[in-house]
C-alpha cells in the first residue's frame, strides 16, 4: 500500500481515538447513567434533583474526583475528598466571618465560617451536606436549621435567633 494510504489512515485511526476518548470522559464525568452503576439504589430518589446554588456546569467530578485528574477514577463522597474541592471553588469563605458575596442569603443568614473552621474545626460537608443531593422536599440546598442545632442548642429567644438572622423581626 502506498505511504499515502497509510497516512490516511493514521488520521482517521487518530481522530476516531481522540473522539472516543472525549465522549468516554463527557460520559464518566457528566451522565447520571455512569453515576448509577454505584448508586442503582438511588435511581428514582430526588437525589439527582440539580442543585439550586450551583451552576448547571459544575459537574460530579468538580466534588467527587481528584482535582488533578484529567479523566477521573476515584470518585468519593468522603468529606476528604469533597471538603478541599468546596474549598478550590469557593476560597475566600473560609478566610472572612463576612457576608459579602453570597450568591443567595434570603434570610440574611450570618454564619461565621471562619470561627466554625479555623476554632470548631468544622469541614464544609458538617454544615452543607445538602448543597448538591438535598434528600428533603422541597429543595433548597441549603443547610437546614436542624443542622445548626447538631451542634447548638436550641434556644426559645428572639436573642437566640438574631445570632444567625441578623435582620430577622419575630
Amino acid at each position: 500500500m502506498p505511504f499515502k494510504y497509510w497516512v490516511l489512515i493514521g488520521i482517521f485511526v487518530m481522530i476516531g481515538g481522540i473522539a472516543s476518548f472525549i465522549v468516554l470522559e463527557q460520559y464518566t464525568t457528566s451522565q447520571r447513567q455512569f453515576c448509577m452503576t454505584c448508586h442503582y439504589k438511588q435511581a428514582h430518589s430526588e437525589f439527582w434533583r440539580s442543585s439550586k446554588v450551583h451552576p448547571e456546569n459544575v459537574k460530579c467530578p468538580q466534588c467527587h474526583a481528584k482535582p488533578d485528574e484529567f479523566i477521573p477514577r476515584g470518585y468519593s463522597a468522603h468529606s476528604e475528598r469533597v471538603n478541599p474541592n468546596c474549598i478550590r471553588c469557593h476560597k475566600d469563605i473560609p478566610k472572612t466571618n463576612e457576608q459579602k458575596g453570597f450568591k443567595t442569603n434570603p434570610l440574611n443568614i450570618k454564619i461565621p465560617h471562619k470561627f466554625h473552621i479555623e476554632e470548631v474545626g468544622a469541614k464544609c460537608t458538617d454544615c452543607h451536606s445538602n448543597i448538591a443531593h438535598d434528600k428533603q422536599n422541597p429543595t433548597t440546598n441549603r443547610p437546614k436549621m436542624t443542622t445548626c442545632f447538631d451542634c447548638h442548642e436550641e434556644e426559645d429567644s428572639k436573642k437566640s435567633c438574631l445570632k444567625c438572622h441578623y435582620d430577622w423581626e419575630a
